[in-house]
């Protein structure tokens, strides 16, 4: 996950989940960027996890090739391991051999759709459960017991969003430009009190970000996922090279690296945000999609057309204030009333597996020591990493402002 400075919650809350959910169980939440100790490689472990932000590495074919070989261990271990990638579709054949190779118990893709043609090997031999990108936590649950009333909140309509580069067709586009085509939708209208944003500068770290959507009366959304499916990442290398070369849009890129057929399925999820959104009661304008067969348009969040031709609608509905609290009403109930979307229940349902799979599995040793070792004085020496990468960062920060020239100046005086 990188500097836990710029965690985002949901991501956070998701890689944490077994130790917060079952405290009592010894765990150890390992974040890859860093070294891991070789006296966690001696221990039995009963159930290994690979997180989507490790699973990530598939995008760096060097790196990856590192990563199999530091963490070997996993293959060669006797553990239940469960694999819980997202972003299925793109590096799915990576995934697939990655996952036979290290010999993969159970799957969750957060893909409703499509799972043969994601893992055409895995799907004959290795258990495939529907999976979401994020879970509620009852922690969540509690802070938004009672969210700010509507007619508190000071932001009209909000959205942040990374502008991406096209990696992603026709939906990742969608999502870097939603917020530029609603503003110019809604033209001279000023009436409305607009946070919107796909500048990375504007980015809502942590438990930040909770507070921005409870700032926000409606909150504007495009359905997570990918209309391309890249399951060797040739066309993320294609398309890396070809912005790097040349002045692109969307448009040139599609034509100049998308095969022909590549776009002709669709994977889309529900995302953490409709998630979030809905707990603290933010009424969802969202372009219309199947939100893992979860949101209804009209019933849980009001649909906007991906050009915001219906923008007519979308204002009228907006200034309806009655409407929009039913609707955050009953979508917040939609979200509660999914088992599954409980981050005890999927702890639980992972657990269930485990011991179910580990039955006739002895597993000798302590282990206390190593344990109690990686939890304290590891964590301190994590710590220290990234308080120096924080430091140098931010000297190359200062560095480039000051410009390259004027540094070489500055070191002559």
């Amino acid at each position: 996950m990188g500097d836990p400075q710029y965690w985002r919650e949901s991501v956070r809350s998701l890689e944490y989940m077994v130790p917060e959910c079952m405290p009592d169980l010894r765990v150890i939440v390992h974040n890859s960027v860093n070294p891991i100790p070789n006296y966690i490689k001696k221990i039995e472990f009963d159930l290994i996890i690979l997180g989507s932000t490790f699973l990530d590495h598939r995008y760096n074919e060097k790196n990856l090739s590192k990563i199999k070989k530091h963490y070997d261990f996993i293959a060669n271990s006797c553990a239940c391991k469960i694999a819980m990638p997202q972003d299925d579709y793109d590096g799915s054949a990576k995934l697939d051999t990655w996952f036979q190779e290290w010999k993969v118990n159970l799957i969750y893709t957060v893909c409703p759709d499509y799972w043969e043609e994601l893992y055409p090997i895995s799907h004959k031999n290795i258990e495939i459960r529907l999976g979401f990108t994020g879970y509620i936590s009852e922690d969540w649950v509690q802070a938004w017991k009672n969210p700010k009333p509507f007619d508190d909140r000071k932001i009209d309509v909000s959205y942040r969003a990374t502008k991406l580069i096209p990696l992603y067709g026709r939906l990742g586009d969608l999502k870097s430009n939603i917020c530029e085509m609603f503003i110019s939708a809604i033209g001279e209208d000023k009436s409305l009190n607009l946070d919107m944003s796909v500048d990375p500068n504007d980015l809502i770290p942590g438990i930040e970000w909770h507070k921005f959507l409870e700032e926000s009366k409606f909150c504007l959304g495009v359905a997570s996922g990918s209309s391309l499916h890249d399951p060797y990442n040739k066309i993320r290398k294609t398309v890396l090279n070809y912005i790097s070369n040349d002045d692109w849009d969307y448009q040139k890129v599609a034509d100049n690296c998308y095969p022909e057929g590549s776009d002709k399925l669709t994977f889309t999820a529900i995302s953490p945000r409709n998630i979030e959104a809905a707990l603290s009661k933010t009424v969802q304008i969202n372009t219309p999609a199947s939100y893992s067969g979860i949101l209804l348009e009209k019933r849980d969040y009001f649909p906007i057309a991906e050009n915001c031709s219906n923008i007519q609608d979308v204002m009228e509905f907006i200034k309806n204030r009655d409407k929009a609290l039913e609707m955050s009403d009953q979508c917040k109930k939609t979200i509660l009333n999914v088992p599954r979307l409980r981050r005890n229940n999927i702890v639980k349902e992972i657990l269930l597996f485990a011991e179910n799979h580990q039955k006739n599995v002895t597993v000798s040793g302590d282990y206390d020591d190593f344990f109690n070792k990686y939890n304290t004085e590891f964590k301190k020496i994590e710590d220290l990493i990234w308080k120096r990468n924080r430091i140098i960062n931010s000297t190359k920060n200062q560095l480039r402002k000051l410009g390259a020239h004027k540094f070489k100046k500055y070191i002559k005086k």
